[in-house]
């Protein structure tokens, strides 16, 4: 297993206990986690420097204020898909991620506080840990 912050690559299943924390800096508190094998894992969020992915149809921030976590079995693909699914949003980004078969989760704030989990249909089944 590699570990290279917002990027997980792990080789085998020895090592393939994924957690997702809550998309807020500094927190680790875990949402949920999920079992990977011979998979990249990657999470683009805002948690480490808020407004860092831009949206090119305007130029400007993304809106969306939660993270988006794929699952490939390319590194580089799992990093454009999950920045690609953020700038779209959950709605957007889920009907693209079950249209073309990529492993997607949401974790979305509620408004109220808390946090929504949305995933792709082809996610590896998760264990909620937190809401």
């Amino acid at each position: 297993r590699l570990n290279f912050g917002g990027q997980i690559f792990v080789l085998g299943d020895r090592f393939g206990h994924v957690s997702i924390v809550e998309p807020r800096a500094g927190s680790n508190r875990e949402l949920c986690a999920f079992r990977v094998e011979d998979a990249s894992v990657s999470t683009s969020g805002v948690s480490e420097r808020p407004g860092h992915i831009i949206d090119p149809r305007t130029g400007a921030a993304a809106p969306f204020t939660g993270s988006v976590t794929v699952v490939s079995d390319n590194a580089l693909r799992a990093d454009a898909l999950s920045t690609a699914l953020f700038v779209l949003g959950p709605e957007a980004g889920l009907e693209l991620a079950d249209r073309n078969s990529i492993a997607a989760l949401f974790a979305i704030p509620r408004p109220a506080g808390g946090w929504d989990l949305a995933a792709s249909e082809c996610f590896p089944q998760f264990t909620a840990t937190r809401s």
